[in-house]
């Protein structure tokens, strides 16, 4: 987490770096996605290799107002395996 936040510091936000490991033990190969979705805040995703696509999913949709009080939207690029966690993560624990 410390080296995708220090290596995507000065990174535009829409972007992410995605590395590859394997547990010591075990073997099982992981995929790690540091992405970077405003100019501030980096997330960090671990999953197994295999979970889903690293590639461009859906975009999210930043929502600013402009001077003037309008509301904007930006579309931001993230990984297809993001944009799919974010989809389902609010449907936890509804019944």
């Amino acid at each position: 987490k410390k080296f995708l936040e220090e290596t995507m510091q000065d990174f535009p936000g829409g972007t992410w770096i995605t590395l590859e490991g394997q547990t010591e033990k075990e073997k099982v190969d992981l995929i790690c996605i540091g992405y970077k979705y405003n100019k501030k805040k980096v997330l960090t995703f671990v999953m197994t290799r295999g979970a889903g696509s690293s590639k461009n999913g859906e975009p999210y949709e930043a929502r600013f107002p402009d001077k003037y009080g309008n509301v904007c939207v930006r579309h931001v690029a993230r990984p297809a395996i993001v944009s799919n966690y974010f989809k389902f993560s609010n449907c936890v624990d509804l019944h």
